[in-house]
């Protein structure tokens, strides 16, 4: 018998947490490109894979593993511009650099 991990419940305090983290996560993207700010959103936040991303764009793989490389630059100099701090930053990165296929 397998045991599943047991989900539980955010407490309001790490909610609270996780929703700022948000909102400083997500402030600067404003200041990125349409282009970037829409695939910003559909690979980061809406987790739609790269390959399907790149039928979507008509991008060779190359070129979209190269703007997502751009976005996540991009995002860690506005994010230090806004005073958050390093491990902030890289906080912020491990979010950001979860697996990402091709395939």
């Amino acid at each position: 018998m397998v045991r599943e991990p047991v989900a539980r419940d955010l407490g309001p305090e790490e909610l609270l947490i996780q929703a700022e983290l948000f909102e400083r996560l997500i402030a600067p993207l404003t200041e990125l490109t349409a282009s970037q700010q829409q695939l910003f959103a559909r690979h980061i936040l809406e987790a739609t894979r790269l390959v399907d991303l790149q039928e979507e764009t008509g991008r060779t793989p190359d070129a979209l593993w190269q703007a997502m490389v751009r976005i996540r630059k991009r995002m860690v100099r506005l994010l230090e511009g806004k005073g958050v701090t390093s491990s902030e930053v890289m906080e912020y990165l491990g979010e950001l650099a979860r697996p990402c296929s091709l395939d």
